[in-house]
């Protein structure tokens, strides 16, 4: 939206720029910077964009940047969302093919030693099904977000289910852990902070993060072991040195990146504190102590012209303690990501990545309840995992034909130990029978896990282009020995003119139980078999390359089988959910997901730009014979925002969100003793009130000598909407009866965030 907003209005404004006063002569590496802050991404190699290339523009524009450039033999090229910063060529080329049009050989220039870090693919596919969106950073730091947390703009996307609490995304009626989120090309595991108490915050510090790819179905070959959506986190590329130091309500942080004169080696550090412990310490110190705090490395170093190597790692911790009332949690995890990534360029159409990793991760998790008229019971669970892997992926380009192909490997292990006495009282014997639940056991599942993909894309005409794909995956850490799946994909794109694209895709989608992923707290001392999920999506893009560009996408997912999951059915956003006596287990033969999205962005203004987003969506699992609704099966969804930017420094946002109220579990007032009511009679059968919310972010900034001071301010539900997470309910026994009284539980009233960031 952002890029899009900025490219109108320069086009509004050449006409100033062309009365400009006078030209500036400034290092090119300083003016793309400053392009950058103002939303556009850039990809260059250091061959190109040297420390001694300067150009003269008039005005800070993206135009007139782009004018000086042939005069130094440079050119930008755009490829989807992003520049790239290439040779300009010496004669005009041929007109591309469609294929040739997404990839860099098709300017007629080569991208020679590309600087490009994290995920980001060395020759984009183009994704001719996929339902995609990119995130960039300029829009994540202008969309209101709780906390400032920039990453849960995720869940504005349309057929995002969420009601403001956790920034784990929840992608078109699935489950949250049916996720894939990457960093950098590395699988994260739970990457938020308060992971036991609705995962609040991110643990990716988003002042490091360039862009976010979202795939919410459709997905390439290239994604594996997650049936619902996948999160692709890109850091920063290497730009000139600088650095930044911040301070919030909910966080301190610093970080530096750059790279040295020659361009040979590059950096970027940062390092985040969590003050959620000082504002609890400040309003009420009986609530406990919540620390978190996570830190990011890269170093990159270029050998020759064609193999750059990068060293990396991430470190999240959490240092939970919680109280409310008698009830009592802690939650302590340590998290370390290590890895090496070496990028080669073979030849003109053969290019490589390779990376080894390591992860570390060690859980303790402890909760009690004294509150016997409600249930009973402790837990005490720890965790230690270790996994080692390593991947290569190619990408091999020639003659209008695009390819990926690569394999990965993992050696993972895993030591559980639980135990737990749980009474669940009058409440849990209505609904399951169980009054007491205690188990304790060891155990240490490990073994390997991988696979394999290839995938292409090719164009049959000049309009339609073919994305053929398939996946083999394997685990052999199961009680029954190694299980093997293949999962076709196909995805079509019909481009009949610049401005309309029709995209359709189908495939088949599985999800293992990873060995981290044993639901140990609920008692389950085993490792299920893998899901499935087959994906059905038609899409249509209109882009009138001037103020407004529309989405619509129908979707159907298929799931079967389904295994096993426990949820709070009268209210999931408690304390101690494994404790509650709302604690169920539920077991669907198959799940269905229906829905539709849409999505409208509109550039009324040079400093004026919105987005309205809308989904229907109908999400049900099949249980005992019956289709009942998913408790977050948000029915209709609505969201709204505006953006204005009178310069360059500033910028206020204004969002709004509803959507249908998510399901709830009524009980009857009155339930004899003795008497246990089906589940399925009553399970998600009402739902609580309409959500609603109002948001608002706004940011300016100075520049004071080489430095530049930002202040930011958010605030998540302005006019203090109330806004209900679930009913539960208060029982009271006596010698016959059991009296069920009805509890709204109210969602976040209104939260600021305001803080400040020095850049030099």
């Amino acid at each position: 939206m952002l890029r899009s907003f900025a490219v109108t209005a320069l086009l509004i404004g050449i006409g100033c720029a062309a009365s400009s006063a006078g030209a500036e002569r400034i290092a090119l590496v300083d003016a793309l910077e400053r392009l950058r802050q103002q939303g556009y991404d850039f990809i260059y190699s250091n061959d190109l964009v040297t420390s001694s290339l300067y150009v003269e523009v008039g005005q800070m524009t993206l135009d007139e940047v782009r004018a000086a450039l042939p005069g130094i033999g440079l050119q930008l090229v755009r490829q989807d969302d992003v520049w790239l910063v290439v040779r300009a060529p010496s004669e005009p080329p041929a007109a591309p093919s469609p294929v040739a049009a997404v990839t860099p050989a098709a300017t007629g220039s080569r991208l020679e030693t590309v600087i490009v870090t994290g995920s980001r693919h060395l020759v984009p596919t183009g994704l001719a099904g996929a339902s995609t969106s990119t995130i960039s950073a300029a829009e994540m730091n202008v969309t209101p977000a709780l906390a400032g947390d920039a990453m849960r703009v995720i869940n504005r996307l349309p057929g995002m289910s969420s009601v403001g609490i956790s920034a784990k995304p929840q992608v078109r009626g699935g489950v949250q852990n049916e996720t894939l989120i990457l960093l950098d090309g590395i699988e994260l595991i739970d990457p938020f902070h308060l992971a036991d108490f609705q995962s609040i915050f991110s643990s990716v510090d988003d002042r490091t993060v360039a862009a976010i790819d979202v795939y919410t179905g459709g997905f390439p070959a290239r994604y594996g072991n997650r049936m619902s959506g996948v999160m692709e986190i890109s850091t920063l590329a290497p730009d000139a040195p600088r650095t930044e130091l911040g301070l919030s309500l909910f966080s301190a942080f610093a970080n530096t990146r750059g790279n040295t004169a020659d361009g040979g080696t590059n950096w970027l550090v940062s390092a985040r504190r969590g003050n959620l412990e000082l504002l609890v310490d400040w309003l009420d110190d009986s609530y406990g102590a919540p620390k978190y705090d996570d830190a990011y490395a890269r170093v990159g170093r270029r050998f020759g012209d064609k193999t750059i190597v990068y060293v990396g790692g991430h470190v999240t911790r959490d240092n939970i303690s919680i109280t409310d009332n008698a009830e009592v949690a802690t939650s302590d995890i340590d998290t370390t990501y290590l890895w090496t990534r070496v990028e080669h360029v073979h030849s003109d159409a053969l290019r490589g990545v390779t990376t080894l990793s390591t992860v570390s991760s060690d859980r303790d998790k402890t909760e009690r309840n004294g509150e016997p008229d409600v249930s009973v019971g402790f837990l005490d669970y720890t965790q230690e995992y270790r996994k080692y892997g390593m991947r290569t992926d190619f990408s091999y380009e020639r003659a209008g034909l695009l390819m990926e192909f690569g394999a990965q490997a993992d050696y993972s292990r895993s030591q559980y130990h639980a135990s737990a006495v749980i009474e669940r009282g009058p409440v849990g014997e209505i609904l399951d029978g169980g009054v007491i639940d205690a188990f304790d056991f060891d155990t240490a599942p490990s073994g390997w896990s991988g696979g394999a993909y290839w995938s292409a894309e090719y164009a049959l005409s000049d309009c339609w282009v073919v994305q053929p794909g398939v996946r083999w995956d394997f685990q052999d850490y199961y009680a029954n020995g190694m299980d093997a799946r293949v999962s076709p994909r196909l995805g079509l794109r019909y481009q009949p003119s610049d401005a309309l694209t029709v995209r359709a895709a189908v495939g088949r989608y599985y999800q293992p139980q990873a060995i981290y992923e044993m639901q140990a707290t609920d008692g389950v001392d085993e490792l299920f078999s893998p899901q499935r999920a087959d994906h059905y999506l038609l899409g249509v893009e209109w882009d009138s390359q001037y103020w407004i560009k529309w989405r619509a996408e129908a979707y159907y997912k298929d799931y079967q089988p389904t295994r096993t999951r426990y949820e709070n059915v009268f209210d999931t956003f408690v304390l101690l959910p494994e404790l509650e006596p709302d604690r169920v287990a539920l077991t669907p033969s198959r799940a269905r997901v229906v829905g539709v999205d849409l999505q409208a962005r509109f550039e009324f203004l040079p400093n004026l730009s919105g987005v309205l987003r809308g989904s229907h969506m109908n999400a049900d699992d099949r249980i005992a014979g019956e289709w009942i609704a998913r408790r977050w099966s948000q029915h209709y969804t609505a969201q709204g925002m505006l953006v204005w930017e009178p310069g360059d420094s500033s910028a206020v946002a204004l969002a709004y969100t509803w959507h249908s109220g998510w399901r709830t579990t009524p009980m009857p007032p009155r339930v004899p003793v003795g008497v246990q009511i089906p589940l399925t009679d009553i399970l998600n059968r009402s739902t609580v009130d309409d959500f609603v919310s109002v948001d608002i972010s706004a940011r300016k900034s100075w520049h004071v000598g080489r430095a530049t001071i930002t202040a930011h301010a958010d605030i998540t539900n302005v006019f203090n909407h109330t806004n209900i997470a679930g009913i539960d309910y208060e029982a009271v026994e006596t010698d016959t009866d059991i009296f069920m009284t009805p509890n709204p539980d109210k969602l976040l009233p209104w939260i600021p965030s305001v803080g400040v960031i020095i850049a030099f």
